[in-house]
Formats: C-alpha cells, sequence, structure tokens
C-alpha cells in the first residue's frame, strides 16, 4: 500500500519524514472543554497561535474597556475624562504606560482615581506576566527540538550467534552539539491483533 494513501497514526510529513506531532486522534465528549479547563495553563500553550493572539487581544480590550466606565464615573469631575471616548484611551494609556492624558497625576486629591489606576496597572502586569509566560513554555517546547535528529529511513534485522535479534538503524543530530544520556523509545503499531505465540523480541 502507497504509504502517503495510508492512514498513519502520527504524522510524518516534516522535513526527513520527521514527525510532526499531530495524532489522527478525535477527542470527543461534552465534558471535554471542563478538563482543558482545569489545565488551562497547557490549553492555551498547545492551541495554535492566531487563537491565542485573538484571546490575548481580546483579553486586553475587555479589561480596557471594564475600567473606561470608571475612569467616567469619577467623583472628582473638573479632573475626570470629558466623555467615553476620553475615559477608554485613558484606560488605554493607563493599561499599557504609553504614555498620561491628565494633568494632574493625583486627580486632585481625589482617591478614587489613583485607586483605579493602581487596580489597572496591577491587572496589566498579570496580563503581561500570563502572557510573557505563555510565550515562553510555547518557545521552549521540545517538539521542535527534535526536528534536527533525523534517523534512517531503512533498518536491518540483524541476529547474533546465540540467535537474538537486534533492529539496527541510525540516528544522528545535524546541530554541532553531540547528544549525551541518549534514551530511546520505540513502539510498534498494528492495524491486526499480534498473536503473542508468534511475537518476536527484539
Amino acid at each position: 500500500m502507497d504509504e502517503e494513501r495510508s492512514a498513519r497514526l502520527l504524522s510524518r510529513s516534516d522535513t526527513f519524514r520527521q514527525s510532526t506531532g499531530a495524532w489522527a486522534l478525535r477527542r470527543r465528549g461534552s465534558r471535554l472543554w471542563r478538563f482543558k479547563a482545569l489545565d488551562w495553563v497547557h490549553s492555551l500553550v498547545h492551541i495554535g497561535s492566531p487563537k491565542l493572539l485573538a484571546l490575548v487581544l481580546l483579553c486586553y480590550l475587555v479589561t480596557v474597556i471594564f475600567f473606561s466606565p470608571w475612569f467616567f464615573a469619577l467623583r472628582c469631575r473638573e479632573n475626570r475624562p470629558s466623555g467615553l471616548i476620553g475615559a477608554f484611551l485613558l484606560s488605554l494609556e493607563t493599561l499599557f504606560t504609553v504614555g498620561w492624558g491628565m494633568r494632574d497625576p493625583l486627580f486632585k486629591a481625589c482617591p478614587e482615581g489613583s485607586l483605579l489606576v493602581l487596580i489597572e496597572s496591577v491587572t496589566g502586569a498579570i496580563l503581561d506576566s500570563c502572557l510573557l509566560g505563555i510565550l515562553f513554555a510555547r518557545a521552549a517546547r521540545g517538539m521542535r527540538r527534535a526536528t534536527t535528529i533525523i534517523f534512517s529511513d531503512k533498518a536491518l534485522l540483524h541476529k547474533t550467534t546465540d540467535g537474538r535479534l537486534f533492529l539496527l538503524f541510525r540516528a544522528v543530530e545535524m546541530r554541532k552539539h553531540q547528544l549525551c544520556d541518549i534514551k530511546v523509545k520505540m513502539y510498534c503499531v498494528s492495524e491486526n491483533p499480534l498473536d503473542p505465540s508468534k511475537a518476536v523480541q527484539v
């Protein structure tokens, strides 16, 4: 059977016929999202980049919009934004610290304004730290690191004089750094159940 047409459990469409890490599995279940929500950090690490970017933009946008009415409803009327657009821009400047549109940073001794700035600044710092952590975890994943480790597409079955069988193939690191303390695991996936009486230990 043509290998390209045959169904594979693990895709090998990467360079040098390496694995892309994509499993041909469909996970179904009405409670699947609950399990992902329990481990939301790794769920965010493994989602696609467009979805992650859209989620990050949504989180920042919701934060800016949430604080905008509070800036507009400040008690100190002489120093509050003139309208909702001004409140939105003030909330945006406070969250991203790109400048500040208020003449008096103390809101003319209005404690509510200073407290609101403090809360939104801390919220922005938490969002920034979460985003940096997720981006670092995505960059440090070992899947792409394995792309420079290639192995031969042909193997030999060697039988020693004492009757033991060995499966021989070559693996090499394409980078100049050598691999140390290598541990290799191999799995056999069969479409038909194997007969234990006919199994050969390799």
